[in-house]
């Protein structure tokens, strides 16, 4: 850029419940992070503000990868905001160089490049080289390991960030990560339940609640792991046993045959 040119970035307008991950990308304070966010927190629109801001900042690579590509193209590349803004307005349009509809991809004046992809064809990562990869929704990713072992040793080579943002969906890829990430230095955990957070009225969200079966909204705005694929048959049986401590581990010894008794009354 040339640095005789002010760029004004004023459209996006910060939640103090989004401040957390702003500052820890903007701030470096981590490289890793795992954000944990109910619907509707504006997770999407934080990192592409995020996006856009490292692309500026030096000439780079960004991937912001969804499930698939029609997901991206949804979520982001025709999405529109609360206020009537397109996803794509929050572009400093002055230092753009060309936006191709079809490859889903930004080239600013600079040389950085932002791009949205689908997860499902991963594999065209190898070989490049992007400073910063964002997976939205990764519980919903059909190889989300495989995504991530793919990118993971890019962004230890060249000293770049991840930022993996979703709702949770049962005990999959998300809940294994989640349990690691909690425990090491290098990543950052950041969740946001709607009980923290209240960022929709609560007489809307009553009558939410009252269109969505417990088990969702447990999954969905309180990020519970618990409930599972909505529809599993003991889901919400197995939430009362562990809210009242009835669950816990019994010792065993691996090297002998262990019998299991299972009462279903």
């Amino acid at each position: 850029m040339n640095v005789e040119n002010r760029i004004i970035l004023d459209k996006f307008q910060l939640r103090w419940y989004q401040e957390e991950l702003w500052n820890t990308i903007r701030n470096k304070t981590h490289r890793k992070i795992l954000a944990l966010w109910c619907r509707r927190a504006g997770k999407d629109l934080t990192c592409w503000n995020l996006a856009i801001r490292q692309c500026l900042e030096k000439t780079c690579l960004v991937y912001y990868i969804f499930p698939t590509r029609d997901a991206a193209k949804r979520a982001v590349w025709d999405a529109i905001t609360n206020d009537g803004l397109k996803f794509l307005d929050y572009l400093p349009m002055q230092v753009v160089e060309s936006i191709n509809q079809t490859e889903l991809k930004i080239v600013f004046k600079n040389g950085s490049c932002l791009q949205l992809m689908g997860a499902l064809k991963y594999d065209r990562i190898r070989g490049t080289n992007p400073s910063m990869v964002i997976l939205s929704e990764y519980a919903y990713m059909e190889h989300a390991t495989e995504i991530y072992d793919v990118i993971r040793p890019i962004l230890a080579a060249n000293n770049g960030t991840v930022i993996i943002v979703t709702t949770p969906w049962g005990k999959n890829a998300t809940w294994h990560l989640y349990n690691i990430a909690k425990e090491l230095p290098d990543w950052k955990v950041i969740e946001r339940k709607y009980s923290q957070i209240l960022h929709i009225p609560e007489e809307i969200m009553e009558q939410e609640k009252k269109q969505m079966s417990r088990e969702k909204y447990l999954q969905e705005f309180e990020l519970s792991f618990e409930q599972g694929v909505e529809g599993t048959y003991y889901g919400r049986e197995l939430e009362k046993l562990r809210q009242r401590g009835q669950i816990t581990s019994v010792e065993y010894e691996p090297g002998l045959l262990t019998y299991v008794a299972v009462d279903s009354c």
